[in-house]
C-alpha cells in the first residue's frame, strides 16, 4: 500500500479496513488501559499477511533503576509488555522477536504477522 499517515489527525475510530502493510506501536501501549481494544483496531486497519511491529520497555531490574536515577516513577505504564506481547500472540503470528540493548535487555522489540494463524501452544 502507498499509505503513509502523517496526520495527527487520523484517530483509531477513523481507520480503514486493510489499510496498511504495516503498522508500528513504539513505547505507547503500555501507556493505555485500553490496550486491547487498540490492538484490535489496529489489526482490522491491517492488510491481509500484514506486519504488526511492536516495542516497549522490560521492566526489568535494569530499566528501572535507570528511571529512578533519571527521576521517573513509572506509574504511567498501566500494563507491561509480556502483557501486550500475549494478547497479540492470540490473534497474529510472532516473526521475531529480539531484546536491545544487546546484552541489557531493556526493550523488547517483536514483528507479528497478520493472516496466518498463531501456533498453539
Amino acid at each position: 500500500s502507498d499509505n503513509v499517515i502523517l496526520s495527527s489527525k487520523r484517530t483509531l475510530e477513523n481507520l480503514k479496513e486493510d489499510e496498511f502493510d504495516v503498522v508500528a506501536c513504539l513505547d505507547s501501549l503500555e501507556h493505555n488501559i485500553l490496550y486491547q481494544d487498540i490492538i484490535d483496531q489496529l489489526i482490522v486497519s491491517l492488510n491481509k499477511n500484514g506486519f504488526l511491529i511492536l516495542s516497549g520497555p522490560t521492566e526489568n531490574f535494569l530499566y528501572r533503576l535507570g528511571r529512578k536515577i533519571s527521576g521517573f516513577k513509572g506509574d504511567y505504564h498501566v500494563t507491561n509488555i509480556y502483557q501486550i506481547e500475549n494478547c497479540i500472540a492470540k490473534k497474529m503470528l510472532l516473526v521475531k522477536k529480539s531484546f536491545v540493548p544487546f546484552g541489557f535487555p531493556l526493550f523488547s522489540i517483536s514483528v507479528s504477522l497478520l493472516g496466518v494463524s498463531p501456533k498453539p501452544f
